[in-house]
């Protein structure tokens, strides 16, 4: 099975491991006899795709015989390029109607470095040293999905001092929230990824303490869990 054999989920077909309607995968045999899922993990890891889930069992045998690499069409040499020109093109109006659908400040937005492409809504996605490595774009309906060739990232705000403790969120609009408490905060790309930038960032940025604050569903836990084992994340 090749990763052509898959089709991403949508909110009319959500992730049947994770229930979530974005970034995962299922086969496209119907029903689907497989998925691979970003959030919740398994024995098959199927490179940077996720974890491979059996769903049902068809009859057939599967052997996972090489290693599979996902094609990346048009990579971005400069993804920090990218992210500048979609600043540029936010006008305050635009923003101030989306913050309050939000629910958070159009300053909490800026310091994530939100953008606008032209359709969506744009955030930059950075590694523990902050070099854009992607980039998270947003409907206007609130789908979520990347521009082409971004890897996975944090969203880190600009103007982090060093208050305690230091939150650790999930995605951009949650660490809006908790810089509009007036936390220091950091957002991972979802529930249970990002794990390894998290680790790297806290040990190169040494906070006094970091709490983690994850969804109430069953992925968020699990993704608190993560951080535990390392040490790090506290409940």
């Amino acid at each position: 099975m090749l990763l052509d054999d898959f089709r991403r989920v949508t909110k009319a077909c959500r992730c049947p491991v994770c229930d979530h309607p974005d970034w995962c995968m299922v086969s496209k045999d119907d029903p689907p006899s497989r998925a691979i899922c970003q959030r919740v993990e398994s024995k098959h890891r199927w490179g940077d795709a996720g974890w491979l889930h059996v769903l049902h069992d068809d009859g057939r045998t599967w052997v996972r015989t090489r290693k599979i690499i996902i094609p990346v069409r048009r990579p971005l040499a400069d993804f920090s390029v990218y992210a500048a020109k979609c600043r540029d093109r936010v006008r305050p109006a635009q923003l101030e109607r989306f913050a309050g659908a939000l629910g958070v400040t159009t300053e909490s937005l800026e310091r994530l470095g939100i953008g606008w492409d032209g359709r969506n809504w744009s955030f930059p996605m950075s590694d523990a040293e902050g070099l854009v490595r992607g980039i998270r774009l947003r409907t206007r309906g609130g789908d979520k999905f990347a521009v082409t060739g971004s890897k996975q990232g944090l969203f880190i705000p600009g103007g982090l001092g060093n208050r305690n403790p230091l939150l650790i969120t999930e995605g951009p609009t949650d660490t809006a929230a908790a810089l509009d408490l007036r936390f220091d905060a950091v957002g991972r790309p979802s529930g249970r990824g990002g794990t390894h930038l998290v680790i790297e960032y806290v040990r190169r940025h040494k906070p006094g303490s970091v709490v983690g604050v994850a969804d109430t569903d069953a992925v968020g836990r699990a993704g608190q869990g993560s951080g535990r084992d390392h040490g790090l994340l506290l409940p």
